[in-house]
């Protein structure tokens, strides 16, 4: 499975992002910390994607690159 996580750097959104690496699913990681979506990054099942959720019509844009990348 595939889910995208939004906030997936802290707080409950670093919890489910952890909890669905850890049974195997991959995750598309929204966030704004370089430093913590390196560290989720060590996982080959995350995918970052570094982005400030102000800004709707740029993250449409991103997530719709990254997820028709992933076949």
């Amino acid at each position: 499975m595939i889910t995208v996580v939004t906030g997936a750097t802290s707080g409950i959104g670093r919890a489910i992002t952890e909890s669905l690496l850890g049974r195997g699913d991959t995750v598309v990681g929204v966030g704004r910390s370089q430093t913590a979506l390196a560290d989720l990054a060590l996982n080959p099942l995350f995918i970052a994607i570094e982005h400030d959720l102000h800004d709707v019509d740029g993250l449409v844009i991103k997530l719709s690159s990254t997820v028709a990348g992933l076949g």
